[in-house]
């Protein structure tokens, strides 16, 4: 009677995949004395935005992103704080590096017309970091 034993099997390490970086965008709004920064995550499509500038009584703040067509696409409303914002389809891909950033200030629950109606008050590019 023979008995036949296996070669013992080396384990075969499996590459570790390496997760790419990703990259956000940000963007610098307003001056030196009152600036509001903002990151967008292309990756999950949130937008963050530090605290909007002060607005009056009945007024709020409209974040908005102006891209190659010249034209202000409303991204939503800002408060006083901190502010996380996701984007809808089409405009997520309007946020660019390139792309501006505004702020207006606009009556309570946003612009009535689609457009910024007041004045604006924080701009700032879009660049990729």
């Amino acid at each position: 009677f023979v008995m036949v034993r296996p070669e013992p099997t080396v384990p075969v390490s499996q590459p570790i995949p390496v997760a790419r970086p990703t990259s956000v965008l940000v963007a610098m709004l307003g001056d030196a004395k009152s600036p509001v920064a903002a990151v967008y995550d292309p990756a999950n499509g949130a937008l963050r935005v530090a605290a909007g500038p002060g607005v009056p009584d009945a007024r709020v703040a409209q974040l908005w992103v102006i891209g190659g067509d010249g034209v202000p696409h409303s991204l939503g409303l800002l408060s006083g704080r901190p502010t996380s914002l996701a984007p809808k389809g089409v405009d997520r891909g309007r946020i660019a590096p390139g792309a501006t950033l505004a702020i207006s200030v606009e009556p309570l629950g946003g612009s009535p017309t689609g457009l910024p109606t007041g004045p604006v008050v924080a701009t700032g590019v879009v660049a990729r970091v």
